[in-house]
């Protein structure tokens, strides 16, 4: 279903997040995990995100910043959108850095904005990655799309949420 495109910094975010949304049935490519020993990293991934995967997962941070290759990924995904008038991409901000200009004008999921709400953000995250075509297909529905338990470490993660049924994911 998704290409995860990560810095190696990022592993453990990218972990966490594999384990919510392969538990709620979408399949993801992480390179750590699923590429075989041999392969030549920037090919295997090109190929991939144009025959295989519907959608390419951005992890964005600081340290994703700072490496060209994860950036040519980007591009290239960005490109088939265009060419396939799809939704390719979806900008996932795990850390706060400086958005890329290729993504600026594109909607992201933000894990840093303050007050950010755990369901809506994991609702808007399968939702984006869930095929959309037609009239509805631009906006996150209010039906519940993930289980009720969050991963352990999404579930420890607290806020200053005035509602505890919403609390909202803060990072340092």
């Amino acid at each position: 279903d998704a290409f995860v495109c990560y810095a190696d910094e990022d592993i453990e975010f990218v972990r966490e997040l594999a384990r919510f949304l392969e538990a709620v049935g979408f399949k993801l490519y992480i390179r750590e995990r699923d590429m075989l020993a041999g392969q030549s990293e920037y090919e295997t991934s090109l190929q991939l995100i144009h025959e295989r995967c519907k959608r390419v997962l951005i992890i964005l941070s600081p340290d994703f910043l700072r490496c060209p290759a994860y950036e040519a990924q980007a591009s290239f995904a960005a490109g088939l959108g265009i060419d396939e008038k799809c939704r390719k991409l979806i900008p996932i901000v795990h850390k706060p850095c400086d958005i890329p200009m290729m993504l600026k004008f594109i909607s992201k999921i933000d894990f840093t904005k303050p007050g950010c709400v755990v369901e809506w953000i994991w609702d808007k995250v399968i939702s984006s990655l869930r095929d959309g075509h037609g009239p509805s297909s631009s906006f996150v529905s209010t039906e519940r799309r993930y289980p009720a338990v969050l991963p352990q470490s999404f579930q420890q993660i607290q806020s200053g949420s005035p509602d505890p049924a919403y609390p909202s994911i803060t990072y340092p």
